[in-house]
């Protein structure tokens, strides 16, 4: 029985994983495999000053390897603000009552804000001037949740002033569009020309949204889905499905999957598991249900391995180093409909996990340009990189989101 043992270190993430007559060291990045009979021997090591020997060198190897974790992770919570991707949410100021996560639903709509044009051509330039600095491609991401022409207006003046801003920047351009439910024919085929990769968010059938979250439902939402993608393809774009997952549809990922792959064309495959702000009986997950979300998330990734199809979600990556999924450590300048900027990763405002986001800016019209709070953004960054509680023992602390470090 595998059972993590200890910290072995107060300072650095040095961990031990006991399992039989063998103990594995663990610092990100690195393992060592040792005889269990050789551990009281290798923490004393650990706890001197180091000798010769060949666990020595061991642990020379682990302490260096979480010294670097360190001093990466530090690094990136000191390091300026400097956005390489325009994340724009161009009508969600106004969502459907009921949708959850970003999920959408046939609710009745709010009234809507509009997205200034002036402030995306702003944070275009920001984020050029990073890409360029850094040697990267220009990256859009933009979310449209409704074919009302005021939006799909902003979508085509998106386009084209990030395209133009690349171009005098001599960047590539980059960007993908995110559906919450599928425009008309001629609409969708037009962005899949403009932009090329289309993302389309799917529970699997025409079956009501209220499956995963509480909400009215929306079968023509599912049943248009299949056109949408047909239309991607024929234009010669790519489909990404992504699924959100709760505890009503988790038993079905593997099956849901299939269905994208089958009905949609999907060539990628994202799962979004609904955040804990939904609350147990409101779409989210509580702590119990993390061996069904496991067990059902391994059948849907020997599903995609079948199928040949890539399988993502945000989960812990042993190999990457990371910490909660704020725009202001990923460097995503995430621009709201009302022209503020907010470091959440999701949208704000959004049915029963309504909550005001964080914001780190706004347009400012006076002066024709966005202005960031960077003592605001500097504040977070030093919020995410806390450890608090169970987290300062956990072996998963350099990769898991752990939280949000605004609430």
């Amino acid at each position: 029985m595998i059972s993590i043992s200890r910290r072995l270190d107060p300072v650095l993430p040095l961990f031990v994983v006991e399992a039989g007559d063998a103990a594995v060291l663990y610092a990100p990045g690195h393992l060592s495999r040792v005889r269990g009979a050789d551990l009281p021997a290798l923490v004393h090591e650990l706890e001197g000053p180091g000798t010769a020997s060949a666990l020595g060198a061991v642990v020379r190897e682990l302490r260096a390897a979480a010294e670097a974790a360190q001093r990466a992770l530090a690094q990136r919570l000191d390091d300026p603000f400097a956005p390489v991707v325009l994340l724009l949410h161009l009508g969600q100021g106004g969502p459907s009552e009921g949708a959850c996560c970003g999920v959408p639903s046939a609710g009745r709509a709010r009234p809507r804000a509009w997205l200034p044009a002036a402030a995306v051509e702003s944070g275009a330039r920001r984020v050029a001037e990073a890409c360029a600095r850094s040697g990267l491609p220009f990256a859009l991401v933009l979310h449209v949740d409704s074919e009302q022409p005021a939006e799909l207006e902003l979508a085509r003046g998106a386009i084209e002033v990030t395209r133009r801003v690349a171009a005098e920047c001599g960047l590539p351009w980059r960007a993908q569009a995110v559906l919450a439910r599928a425009p008309s024919d001629a609409h969708v085929r037009w962005l899949a020309r403009e932009v090329g990769s289309i993302v389309l968010w799917c529970d699997g059938s025409p079956e009501p949204m209220d499956r995963v979250c509480p909400a009215p439902a929306d079968a023509a939402l599912a049943a248009s889905l299949p056109a949408a993608a047909a239309a991607v393809r024929g234009e010669g774009g790519h489909v990404e499905a992504r699924i959100a997952v709760g505890p009503a549809n988790v038993d079905r990922l593997g099956e849901i999957l299939a269905h994208a792959v089958a009905t949609l064309g999907a060539e990628a495959v994202s799962v979004e598991p609904l955040h804990a702000g939904c609350g147990p009986g409101r779409g989210g997950f509580a702590a119990e249900d993390a061996s069904r979300f496991v067990a059902s998330l391994l059948d849907a990734a020997r599903v995609a391995g079948h199928l040949g199809v890539p399988l993502s979600w945000p989960g812990v990556e042993l190999g990457e180093l990371h910490g909660p999924p704020c725009g202001v450590l990923r460097d995503v300048l995430h621009l709201l409909p009302d022209g503020s900027v907010t470091a959440c990763s999701l949208p704000a405002d959004v049915g029963p996990c309504a909550r005001p986001a964080i914001v780190i800016g706004r347009w400012d019209a006076a002066i024709g340009r966005l202005v960031v709070d960077e003592r605001r953004i500097g504040a977070l960054r030093r919020r995410a990189g806390a450890l608090e509680g169970a987290c300062r023992d956990c072996i998963g602390q350099s990769h898991c989101s752990r939280g949000c470090p605004g609430r």
